[in-house]
């Protein structure tokens, strides 16, 4: 936990009672317990209980996140053991300390508190293994034993060395000796080669691109057409009334139930499913994974049958809520990539919608130094809208059959184990997995990363942004919210090792679909290459034994122009250079590959399109004008800049040359036109 300025008064007001921050390191446990209360950590010795304001949506909320136990140091041993008191004394020390004191960098926040003191509670199993000592308890453990917690293992122990260095633990585990001062060279003769295991886990990996089409358009497909007509029909089953009693009383509670349910079922049975536009919804356009729940009862082996649409029931349209509840959540979660804890904050308050740019609001807690994290906003495109208002919509239908009160997005859609129907969900990566599932598309999943993890929409659109738009990591930092643009490279970028691959291919790709294009208006190009072009594409033609190109040919020759996407680059707006790979030309001499900065007209390499006539057409007048006044006003410099710019453009275009040909100041000051004479 960072703390603003009101909480350091605070904790100032937990230590002003005549108590020291080094005082800790001797407490018993009595004051530890209130220190742990004054804290607001829970007044009860044996637990350790975060507020849920101070912990991020989602899995973080998990009561197994929240609250730290005694009982879990050994499981089934009795509380009042003296060792098992000890070590739980040892760990709500150190988080008295972590709480009030900056460790390696800064104060902690409660997330990192909470992973440190759970795998202190599993450290602490290890010491309890050795003979009890009244004077030691870390200082029992050593470096290797920390080497299982991994990376938060290696500033767990660092954090307590520094602590005990600083007076306010007792003691910490033992670090590895290390040489200090001049070390002799290693002598490696006779060592036997060291064996690292590389990583090669996908789990946090981009989604493969088959996976994210597929899901993508049937998650639109859902949200335009299914989600209307479903809340429509539930939302008339649910509030349509049905009778309560007989003429002399009440129904019993059960025949009430019973009545509900036909009737309910009657209403879905009967309901019109049509799309937005008023087509009738025939069918889905896609295969579900759902079963049929209208026929009751359980029978030993049984398999229940595949629900067929249009459903039947109540409980059979109900049933595609969590279809309707996952297609909101894809393009919520790709559209700007927010965590986990992030997409759980969004409340049914959280669309700001504007005219030209709609934004969601939710809240954060990385990179953020404030207590209970910090309000930030995310864009959201059309489809994101329409995603949020429906699901606005229907967690306000879950909650009111669930009697939930609540302003939170994501709900639980039935009664199920601890989760309760209308309550918020927390569990959004799970619920992914399942809706992945559901659509039958778990088998384009990788074999390494077989799961829909919510992490992996990051990565997903971090790799899409790098391959198809320009300053990707910019746009990825505003996006992400990061504060290091190295954080965005090689966190997300680069940590797919096929991208730098993919860049080559979409790169390549790019160049082919340029060049296909300038050489759809060949009649017109201009510069040395322009010519040589429209001989070879008569030459192709020819050999094809056709008059024109088909769009495959057009391609293929374009390929075959450009040595497969490896060379043509544009140079400036119209002006495009061919110079072939590994090869120098006047503006590289010397030097092998092209300088565009030196770029000079009249290249045999140059590649002049529409773009640029026209450009001249309208920059000649203006250069003209400009070397006028430099003439009437005798400007030897602007004059020469003026002259030089001339013989530029008009060097360019033969027949912008002609026709200014007879110009005075191009007679006089533009070489061009002695050329032109001379033929």
């Amino acid at each position: 936990m960072a703390y603003s300025q009101k909480e350091s008064v605070v904790f100032q007001e937990v230590l002003s009672d005549g108590i020291e921050i080094c005082d800790v390191c001797r407490m018993e446990k009595e004051q530890l317990l209130e220190m742990q209360r004054r804290l607001g950590m829970g007044n009860q010795w044996g637990i350790w209980e975060f507020s849920s304001s101070s912990l991020p949506d989602g899995q973080m909320q998990h009561r197994s996140r929240r609250i730290i136990e005694m009982v879990n140091i050994l499981p089934g041993r009795d509380e009042n053991c003296v060792n098992v008191n000890r070590a739980w004394a040892e760990i709500v020390r150190y988080g008295i300390v972590r709480s009030l004191v900056a460790g390696l960098k800064n104060i902690v926040k409660a997330s990192t508190l909470s992973t440190e003191l759970a795998n202190l509670l599993l450290l602490s199993r290890k010491v309890l293994s050795y003979p009890p000592s009244d004077t030691e308890f870390w200082s029992v453990l050593t470096e290797e034993d920390f080497k299982d917690l991994k990376s938060s293992g290696s500033s767990l122990i660092k954090t307590l060395v520094n602590f005990h260095l600083r007076g306010l633990i007792p003691d910490a585990p033992l670090l590895t000796a290390r040489v200090e001062g001049v070390s002799a060279e290693r002598d490696r003769y006779g060592e036997k080669d060291s064996e690292r295991a590389t990583e090669g886990s996908r789990k946090w990996q981009p989604f493969p691109d088959v996976f994210t089409s597929e899901c993508g358009w049937r998650s639109i497909k859902i949200i335009n057409e299914l989600g209307p007509t479903l809340l429509d029909a539930l939302e008339s089953a649910m509030n349509t009334p049905v009778s309560k009693s007989l003429r002399v009383r009440p129904f019993h509670p059960r025949t009430q139930q019973i009545k509900n349910a036909e009737f309910r079922d009657k209403i879905i049975r009967e309901w019109d499913w049509t799309k937005p536009d008023g087509s009738p919804l025939i069918e889905l356009g896609y295969e579900l994974e759902l079963k049929a729940t209208r026929r009751r009862g359980f029978i030993l082996h049984q398999k229940l049958p595949v629900m067929e649409w249009p459903p039947k029931t109540f409980a059979d349209a109900w049933s595609m809520l969590c279809i309707l509840q996952g297609a909101h959540l894809f393009p919520v979660c790709l559209a700007s990539g927010p965590r986990a804890s992030e997409i759980s904050s969004l409340n049914v308050n959280c669309l700001q919608e504007k005219e030209h740019s709609s934004r969601l609001l939710g809240k954060t807690f990385k990179l953020s130094d404030e207590h209970g994290g910090r309000i930030r906003d995310f864009p959201a495109p059309a489809i994101v809208v329409a995603a949020i208002k429906q699901q606005i919509r229907l967690s306000e239908l879950v909650k009111a059959r669930g009697n939930v009160v609540g302003d939170h997005l994501w709900v639980h859609l039935r009664d199920f184990g601890r989760s309760h129907m209308g309550t918020k969900h927390i569990s959004l990566t799970k619920f992914m997995d399942v809706y992945c599932a559901k659509l039958k598309l778990k088998k384009l999943l990788s074999v390494e990363a077989p799961n829909m993890h919510l992490h992996r929409f990051r990565k997903t659109l971090a790799r899409v942004v790098a391959l198809s738009l320009v300053n990707s990591p910019t746009i990825l930092m505003d996006c992400f919210g990061h504060e290091d643009p190295q954080m965005t490279i090689r966190s997300y970028i680069l940590s797919d090792k096929q991208i730098a691959r993919d860049v080559l291919v979409v790169q390549r790709e790019l160049v082919i679909l340029m060049a296909v294009d300038i050489i759809a208006d060949v009649a017109k190009l201009g510069g040395a290459v322009g010519e040589q072009l429209r001989n070879r594409k008569a030459e192709y033609l020819k050999l094809l034994g056709k008059s024109e190109f088909e769009p495959q040919d057009a391609y293929e020759f374009a390929r075959r122009e450009t040595f497969d996407g490896r060379t043509w680059m544009l140079v400036a707006p119209g002006i495009y250079c061919t110079l072939p790979t590994g090869e120098g030309g006047p503006c590289s001499k010397s030097q092998n590959g092209a300088n565009p900065s030196y770029c000079q007209s009249g290249c045999s390499f140059q590649l002049l399109s529409t773009y640029n006539k026209v450009k001249a057409e309208d920059v000649i007048p203006e250069i003209i004008n400009n070397l006028q006044r430099a003439v009437d006003e005798d400007e030897p410099l602007l004059i020469a800049q003026w002259s030089s710019q001339l013989n530029n453009w008009l060097s360019r275009w033969e027949d912008l040359s002609k026709q200014w040909q007879n110009h005075p100041l191009v007679k006089s000051y533009a070489s061009i036109a002695e050329v032109l004479h001379d033929t």
